[in-house]
């Protein structure tokens, strides 16, 4: 592995700060924590890559990729999701991302996962003594996005100001949809693999936000990567330990979050199962007159997406970015698989379009940066604390 000088491990935990802030915690909320780490690591990704090859980094090897990346960065960003300032400086990092060698690129997830691990154990033993009793924190009341967001803010966890959301688990971050976004990519990046003591905390973190998209993509994903006779006996302990938890949820008295977030959303209504409905009544009308038009193709910049609230989905994307835009993005994170036809990568490029599909933001950095180092390390089938 390439020498760890004190500039290259300046990188790793910036790109660290980067995967943490893509799940939007509390800490920079309605500040410049984000922009500015995005600068910080963008100068430092262009000095390591001048100074270390005395040129500029993009290599033959990743030179389709990096057209893909560009055109659906640059595409982004002309529809309204991004701007061009924030579209350079994510194709900088992730470019010099990609450029690093395998033995680098293991070290910074293997960093990623050992300190995420640990900061979401720490934030959910915190959640689970404080709402046992056994810790005391008097919050403060925090707020983004224009109130759209209003939480008490524990330090170590938030919780949801709105009653209905209020004990279900987020670590630290804006909600448990944020951190089913970072912890099931970084879970799979490293193979599912549960020899792993910081996947294993990861994997117990992420049962107790009560993700519907989550519990199915990691379900999906242990069948994928462990598809075995012998993988049942974990399946079957991973069933009971989430069955065990919802009884012990519903003798608290916490039952209508259950059925708010579980139960109520595996119905199936109108034709479809009611947890993949992430638009409103009005936007699904404007999104049927878009796909009647020309702007299908290219996506339509006159469609106000923030007045219909709180929306995620491929439709949305959809909308901002048309079928030319959708087409760049799927390219991007198809690549790897086509270049290399591994099952692992091609399993790994699955659970992250199933994770798209419902929210699809696919350059949150968390996403981004777990689909470069997570198909490196599939491809040459290494395992991290094994």
């Amino acid at each position: 592995m390439r020498k760890l000088t004190i500039t290259f491990r300046l990188y790793v935990f910036c790109i660290f700060l980067l995967f943490l802030d893509a799940m939007y915690p509390w800490y920079m909320w309605e500040n410049c924590v984000r922009p500015l780490t995005f600068v910080i690591t963008a100068l430092v990704s262009l000095f390591l890559g001048f100074t270390e090859s005395g040129r500029f980094f993009v290599t033959r090897k990743h030179l389709l990729f990096t057209l893909f990346l560009f055109l659906s960065l640059f595409w982004n960003a002309i529809g309204g999701d991004g701007t061009l300032r924030s579209f350079s400086a994510k194709f900088l990092i992730w470019i010099y991302l990609l450029s690093l060698n395998s033995d680098s690129k293991q070290y910074v997830l293997q960093f990623i996962t050992k300190w995420t691990a640990c900061l979401v154990l720490v934030s959910l033993i915190c959640y689970l003594l404080f709402f046992l009793d056994v810790l005391s924190i008097n919050p403060t009341l925090i707020s983004c996005n224009n109130n759209g967001y209003i939480h008490w803010n524990y330090y170590a966890f938030t919780v949801n100001a709105k009653p209905v959301y209020m004990h279900r688990f987020m670590g630290f971050f804006m909600e448990p949809g944020h951190v089913t976004m970072g912890i099931v990519p970084l879970i799979l990046a490293n193979g599912f693999d549960l020899k792993n003591k910081y996947v294993r905390i990861l994997f117990i973190c992420e049962l107790f936000t009560l993700s519907l998209a989550g519990y199915v993509t990691l379900f999906v994903g242990y069948l994928l990567f462990h598809g075995s006779v012998r993988s049942l006996k974990p399946i079957l302990g991973g069933i009971f330990f989430v069955s065990l938890l919802l009884y012990f949820a519903d003798l608290a008295g916490f039952s209508d979050i259950l059925d708010a977030f579980i139960w109520n959303r595996l119905e199936y209504r109108d034709g479809d199962i009611a947890g993949n409905n992430r638009v409103t009544a009005e936007f699904e009308k404007a999104y049927q007159s878009f796909i009647r038009s020309s702007e299908v193709w290219t996506g339509d910049i006159r469609i106000d997406i923030t007045k219909y609230g709180g929306i995620s989905g491929y439709k949305k994307y959809l909308v901002q970015n048309g079928i030319i835009g959708l087409s760049f993005t799927l390219l991007v994170y198809g690549f790897n698989y086509l270049m290399s036809f591994k099952y692992k990568v091609g399993a790994f490029t699955l659970i992250l379009f199933m994770l798209l599909f419902q929210n699809a933001y696919p350059f949150w950095f968390c996403m981004m940066a777990m689909y470069i180092l997570g198909c490196d390390n599939l491809k040459n089938g290494r395992a991290i604390y094994a």
